[in-house]
């Protein structure tokens, strides 16, 4: 029986951001003293592993300035400098991480080792501040979460071995993004604006980029107009107010208008220009010496005023030149960000395992991907979580910060290093999207319904989760929870349909279908471009390289596709050799030659397109068809697994196979839906796809029996009509190949150019036992496991067979027999489709209100 939540389970009536929510409960995690503990031990290991990458990189470096690279030397020149009291002469660096060395070398001495053990206790800072960060937005265990991350970021524990400024940078960058959370979610105290606009200052004397924030994150945070110029006014004061000083410093040291530092040509290196330069495949310290380096360029140093501002209009100039090169390089840099700029970062080899492993380690090689490319994707996962739960709006300032840092570098420069600072921000979305789904089951107690077990003693044990009266045991926790959420299964009589799945899953399976399959590419183009051979060039990503990879589809069948489409089929007396394009179906050629007058550009790319389309559409309208059936879940599932099948890599490629299973899976859909004349139609597209698309007729003609029988749909003589379209579409083809060839079997019969000829079902697996040694086109014996595949499959449709509705004709069978056979049919599926061993696995009847 139902038992009404007391009223202490009412989570709406208690605030989600107090410090000792129900939130802050789960998993009974959440006790103080122990989030205090471990939050202590984490900060100390992670300082300790900062420490332990900068002892041994110092052990392996000689002692003198010649181990410095990059902006290493300018960051120790600017520090000593400070440090022996000089100005500060370099208007290409802001100035706060040089007073950090100037400090060290007073307090150590010119020495780098000391330096780098004391920004690797700075560093370290960040996971404490990560977690107080993540405090404001989500629960304890959770905020705990990122703080975990943090400490053990690879990009982040390497950052003790450079004299670089992310170390101080990135609990500086924190320390802004908290003060930013806590006046958005007091906006009405100004101070708080005044303190955000404040910390923003400070993270721009470290690294210029942060300069605007403060005019973005005020006008995204704030509800309405006037909140947002009361915001704006107090951040833009704080802001401004630091810098002054130090654009004062920088007139009267340059007597020019500097607010921070020059951008040493960031928008050149962003522009049409450079792209250029990489489609030339040219490295980065090469462009910088030959292009950026005032001895080559004509004394423009870009690290000077005046040469900066040459560089600037220079970029622009280019940039209105070639908008459009400028649009899609940008649109590249903002990937570029997070996984890395082919040219500094990856050496127009990007992620290349195989050039990796020429100077580096599986564990090297390891975190590169983890830092770069799955690191990157759980935030973007993350973000679909919160989403779906409702949560995204919580962690507005979050996003808005990534989202400003990764506008600024799609518009001016990208490379990796730039988004590690934002690798804390990462690990709350990601810790949000845990705390999303881990909260769920504690806060969201069970629908009151008659099947309900929880019972009173599962709802007493939970009301003092969500009240904080007390804090069980991790173990007493997860219990309870799973205990709360726990149901009494139906019984499989009257089970009839699994719950819907939210959204729509066709539109899900339609983009897993895109997005699976832009990813092969991506994979396939970077193994391929990367060859072992150190003589060949490697590809980049170039417009020009992409379309020559490509273009390596255009083989095989493939090539005879395009001929048809682009030049018809061939016209002369029929010979058996050499081959011709009678052997080829028209309907793929004609749906290629359409998508090319649409597309007007490359073929195999337009081909590609509409092949993945076509095979995700297919995919949609097989959940259509199995839904009823087995339920949605299962219907999925389905599709999940033909996605993920390794054979299905061929509907993507310029072939038939996906127009053939989009067509055939739409006639047996439209044949369920009592629509003859399309179910004809798409058959004989089908016949005309493949020819043996022809036994569609078998399960269209058992349709149209069992809708006689049933009286569950109208059998017209019209519809028994459509069907002959189907064979009739074949003949059609058939006769036209006559009028060009003089032979009415011209398809047929040329299949044995390429050594082809029909042969009974099952002949290849049957060859497989009498010679076992069969092997492949590629040289790989697959023939064992494709002969096991066939004797499942075989099986499978067999067991599905079995609960076919067919008509029990009224033979030698007794009267008893019959209504026996009738009352049997009732319960079988209603599919025309067989699907291997899903029936058979998991039957479900109809939903109520179907035939």
């Amino acid at each position: 029986m139902a038992v009404d939540a007391p009223a202490e389970l009412d989570t709406a009536a208690v605030p989600l951001d107090a410090p000792d929510t129900a939130r802050a409960r789960w998993a009974g995690l959440a006790d103080p003293r122990r989030i205090a503990i471990v939050l202590a031990l984490l900060t100390v290991g992670g300082a300790a592993l900062r420490l332990y990458y900068a002892w041994r990189y110092n052990d392996h470096q000689v002692a003198g300035p010649t181990r410095l690279t990059g902006d290493e030397p300018g960051y120790d020149y600017l520090g000593w400098q400070l440090a022996r009291g000089r100005a500060f002469d370099y208007e290409a660096q802001p100035p706060l991480y040089p007073a950090f060395l100037a400090v060290c070398y007073l307090v150590f001495g010119h020495e780098y080792a000391p330096a780098m053990y004391a920004q690797a206790i700075v560093g370290a800072l960040a996971i404490p501040l990560t977690y107080v960060v993540a405090r404001r937005l989500v629960t304890r265990p959770a905020a705990l979460i990122a703080a975990a991350l943090v400490a053990t970021h690879p990009s982040l524990t390497h950052h003790a071995e450079r004299l670089y400024s992310e170390a101080v940078y990135v609990p500086v960058l924190l320390v802004a993004v908290w003060a930013l959370i806590a006046a958005a979610q007091d906006p009405d105290r100004r101070v708080r604006w005044l303190v955000a606009g404040m910390a923003i200052s400070v993270a721009t004397l470290t690294r210029p980029t942060t300069g605007l924030l403060f005019l973005l994150v005020p006008l995204c945070l704030a509800r309405t107009r006037r909140d947002r110029w009361r915001t704006l006014i107090p951040a833009g004061l704080g802001a401004v107010g630091l810098l002054v000083p130090w654009t004062i410093h920088n007139a009267v040291q340059y007597h020019e208008f500097l607010p921070v530092s020059t951008t040493t040509a960031i928008l050149w290196q962003g522009s049409p220009d450079y792209y250029h330069l990489m489609e030339q495949r040219r490295p980065y310290l090469d462009i910088w010496t030959h292009e950026l380096s005032a001895a080559a360029n004509g004394g423009h140093d870009p690290t000077r005023i005046d040469g900066d501002r040459w560089f600037t209009r220079k970029a622009v100039r280019s940039i209105a030149r070639e908008p459009d090169v400028y649009a899609w390089y940008s649109l590249k840099k903002a990937g570029y960000l997070w996984i890395g700029h082919p040219s500094a970062d990856w050496g127009y080899a990007p992620l290349s395992v195989r050039e990796m492993r020429t100077y580096a380690g599986w564990g090297f090689i390891g975190r590169v991907f983890y830092s770069r490319l799955v690191f990157p994707l759980l935030g973007l996962a993350a973000i679909v979580v919160l989403r779906r739960r409702g949560k995204l709006g919580d962690h507005r300032a979050i996003l808005v910060v990534l989202g400003y840092f990764t506008v600024v570098s799609a518009l001016t420069y990208a490379e990796a290093r730039h988004s590690e600072p934002l690798v804390p921000l990462l690990a709350i979305l990601i810790a949000g999207a845990i705390d999303a789904r881990g909260t769920k089951q504690v806060l969201d107690p069970p629908a009151a319904d008659t099947n309900d077990q929880t019972g009173p003693d599962a709802v007493a044990e939970v009301a003092p989760l969500v009240t904080g009266r007390r804090t069980p045991r991790l173990g007493t926790a997860l219990r309870t929870a799973l205990r709360s959420r726990r149901r009494t299964r139906q019984p499989r009589s009257m089970r009839t349909t699994a719950p819907r799945l939210s959204h729509s899953p066709v539109a899900k399976l339609v983009a897993i279908v895109v997005l699976s399959r832009m990813a092969l590419l991506l994979v396939g183009y970077l193994w391929v471009a990367n060859p072992d051979d150190p003589t060949v060039e490697r590809a980049g990503f170039t417009a020009t390289a992409v379309r020559e990879q490509i273009n390596t589809f255009d083989y095989g069948d493939p090539t005879w596709y395009r001929g048809i489409a682009e030049d018809g089929y061939e016209r002369r007396a029929f010979t058996s050799t050499p081959h011709a394009n009678w052997a080829f179906s028209p309907a793929f050629p004609a749906v290629w030659r359409a998508v090319m007058a649409v597309d007007g550009g490359e073929p195999i790319v337009a081909a590609i397109l509409a092949n993945t389309l076509m095979f995700g559409f297919a995919v949609g309208l097989v959940f259509r068809l199995l839904a009823p059936d087995i339920g949605d879940r299962a219907a999925f599932l389905t599709g999940l697994l033909m996605i993920a099948y390794p054979a299905t890599h061929h509907a993507s490629r310029p072939g038939a196979e996906s127009l053939f299973l989009l067509v055939t899976v739409g006639a047996l859909l439209a044949a369920r839906h009592r629509h003859w004349s399309s179910a004809a139609v798409l058959g004989s597209v089908a016949t005309l796809t493949r020819p043996h698309g022809i036994l569609i007729l078998v399960p269209l003609v058992l349709s149209l029996l069992r809708a006689r029988r049933t009286g569950t749909g109208r059998a017209r003589v019209v519809d028994w009509a459509g069907l002959v379209l189907i064979p009739v579409s074949l003949v059609s083809f058939w006769a036209y190949l006559r009028h060009l060839t003089g032979n009415f079997f011209a398809a047929v019969e040329i299949q044995e150019a390429w050594d082809l000829r029909v042969a009974f079902p099952y002949r290849s697996t049957l060859a497989f036992f009498t010679d076992p040694t069969i092997v492949d086109y590629f040289h790989l014996n697959l023939t064992p496991l494709s002969v096991a595949v066939i004797v499942a499959a075989t099986w499978a449709a067999i067991a599905g067979f079995r609960k076919f509705p067919i008509p029990i004709p009224p033979c030698r069978l007794g009267r008893d027999q019959c209504a026996r056979g009738r009352e049997s049919q009732q319960h079988r599926s209603q599919s025309p489709l067989v699907v291997a061993g899903v029936p058979a696995l998991r039957r479900r009847g109809g939903r109520p209100g179907q035939p």
